[in-house]
């Protein structure tokens, strides 16, 4: 009983510290946005960081960590959404530096 108490905590613990990092995220594309003006779609960080946090309490309300269909469909979703915004944003960040 205490360790399923522990890992439900210590996931928990995970989704806020993923979701800080995500929001940090956010703020630098925000940043880049404001002081460049190229868009940089920094309000879709949010989706993932919603996504993996419902995840993350399914997960916990049904004492496992994989297996649920409806939190791995979140999670992955998420991850697949959290890819393709990091990625489009290091391209808009890198796209005028010279490479020599």
């Amino acid at each position: 009983m205490a360790t399923d108490a522990l890992s439900q905590l210590l996931l928990l613990l995970t989704s806020f510290a993923l979701a800080a990092l995500l929001w940090l995220m956010l703020l630098i594309a925000r940043f880049y946005h404001k002081f460049t003006g190229e868009v940089t779609h920094h309000r879709w960080f949010l989706i993932p960081i919603v996504a993996f946090s419902l995840g993350a309490i399914r997960y916990s309300s049904v004492d496992r960590i994989g297996g649920d269909p409806l939190a791995d469909l979140l999670t992955a979703s998420a991850g697949l959404m959290l890819a393709a915004l990091s990625v489009r944003l290091f391209r808009r960040m890198t796209h005028h530096r010279d490479t020599a």
